[in-house]
């Protein structure tokens, strides 16, 4: 059986750009550009460095939701 795991890249793709696409929203939101919303957030480490294996393996230092930082650890 050959191995149907995605990459990291996929994923937080599909989460991001692939759902702001989906909902024709892509011209506001999906990436990080000048313009666009910016609810975003900031993981304890770099995931593309040192992809996790499992979904605990990473921790959100900060959330900010329409502009204002909603969370912090």
């Amino acid at each position: 059986m050959s191995d149907q795991r995605l990459s990291i890249t996929a994923v937080i793709d599909a989460y991001t750009k692939t759902g702001a696409w989906a909902e024709f929203e892509e011209s506001k939101k999906g990436t990080i550009e000048a313009g666009k919303l910016a609810d975003i957030v900031i993981l304890s480490k770099d995931v593309f460095a040192e992809p996790p294996t499992t979904a605990d393996a990473v921790a959100v230092d900060l959330t900010v939701f329409d502009g204002q930082i909603v969370f912090t650890r």
